[in-house]
């Protein structure tokens, strides 16, 4: 049952077109010989939740008002609803609540594009449905994302998670997608990882493969999940593979992909693939492998931030149990604009929630709700401000 559990959840949390040529090369850049900056915390920030409100979501983001305020958009898949909070206060501001049954039902969502408060795509992985909702939760428009009646090794369910949010480029919104295949099988990492939707016409396509480093392996339900972040001002996507040293980096216009080396430190030896490809197996193999979490564009300090999940060096005879895939130590790998190194900061164990986070102008919020956290309060959803620092250069 914890197997299974630890499945279900890590597909949850967590590439080019088929009619374009396949370009993907490899660009290492070596990692500095001095860092040059770290994160260093700041402050904790806490947001009251109702007693209907898990500590964690799928999905949250900050949005940027029309004043040049902020909040921070919350989902809560169980009511469902979403909270729209003052990042300033901390204060509830609105709240919308949505139908999964009748004409204004948007399935079971799992994530959301925010145009406006007046304006939500809400997106139900499960049901491959897109809804375009008002501030009152009434149904829009609603596309479908499958082709046919049933799942099959053509389609993927969308993953519109806080480590993957949906982009939208010129009335067009880009998805990460999880194939519709075996994971145990090694054929799953020939399916599909993207999907485009025209939301004027409400068609769709899928695109782009996972890097050549799957071929010929199974590396278990962790490594479906991987990351991406959309960069404006260079109009490309970069996307943090779970198993992949290096980032890679889509350009929307010529879609092509590029790698770049991003190694943590840490890292020891290169990762083998599951030599018992079987769910029984799959949680130790997950707890005792280095996975890449999210990567993430901060466009305040021009920077990325690169989540990692490092090895959790298990005991002779020691029985797993999902909650110890939040006992993995987490470090943060932070890159220039060129996707070089610059630094890695390593986190203090058993507090953060690395697949929740938010940006500001202040800094990197990372969420302190990891199961393991002795001072973790069921009422508030708590965040730790990270500030970029540079470091002193050694002459």
């Amino acid at each position: 049952m914890e197997i299974a559990k630890f499945a279900f959840v890590i597909l949850l949390i967590g590439l080019t077109s088929c009619n374009t040529k396949k370009v993907m090369t490899e660009e290492q850049y070596f990692t500095k010989s001095a860092y040059e900056v770290d994160l260093i915390n700041s402050h904790d920030v806490d947001f009251k939740l109702n007693n209907e409100t898990s500590l964690t979501t799928s999905f949250l983001k900050e949005l940027e008002m029309d004043d040049g305020s902020l909040s921070l958009v919350y989902l809560n898949e169980q009511i469902p609803a979403i909270y729209f909070y003052d990042i300033n206060t901390q204060q509830l501001i609105k709240e919308v609540l949505l139908q999964k049954e009748g004409p204004d039902a948007v399935g079971s969502p799992t994530g959301l594009f925010v145009q406006s408060m007046d304006s939500i795509y809400v997106i139900s992985s499960s049901y491959y449905k897109v809804t375009l909702v008002n501030g009152n939760g009434e149904a829009q428009r609603s596309y479908r994302l499958i082709e046919g009646v049933k799942p099959n090794d053509n389609t993927g369910m969308l993953r519109p998670f806080t480590i993957s949010p949906p982009v939208v480029i010129n009335k067009k919104m880009y998805f990460n997608v999880a194939p519709d295949r075996d994971v145990y099988d090694k054929s799953y990492y020939q399916g599909k990882v993207n999907l485009v939707l025209d939301l004027e016409t409400g068609e769709f396509r899928y695109f782009n493969n996972y890097p050549s480093e799957f071929e010929g392996g199974v590396w278990g339900v962790a490594s479906v999940s991987f990351s991406s972040t959309y960069s404006e001002p260079k109009n490309q996507f970069v996307y943090s593979f779970a198993i992949c040293d290096s980032l890679y980096v889509y350009d929307v216009v010529r879609r092509d992909m590029k790698g770049y080396l991003s190694q943590t430190s840490t890292k020891k030896k290169d990762q083998e693939p599951m030599k018992k490809p079987t769910n029984q197996h799959d949680l130790e193999y997950a707890l005792q492998a280095t996975y890449y979490d999210g990567i993430i564009y901060d466009k305040y300090r021009s920077v990325y931030y690169r989540v990692v999940r490092q090895p959790l060096e298990l005991q002779a005879n020691e029985t797993p149990n999902f909650y110890d895939f939040h006992r993995k130590p987490i470090s943060v790998i932070i890159l220039n604009e060129e996707l070089q190194k610059i630094g890695e900061t390593q986190l203090e164990n058993d507090i953060y929630q690395s697949s929740m986070y938010f940006l500001t102008k202040d800094g990197l919020f990372i969420s302190k709700g990891n199961p393991n956290n002795p001072n973790l309060k069921e009422e508030e959803a708590s965040f730790t401000c990270f500030k970029l620092r540079e470091l002193e250069k050694n002459n």
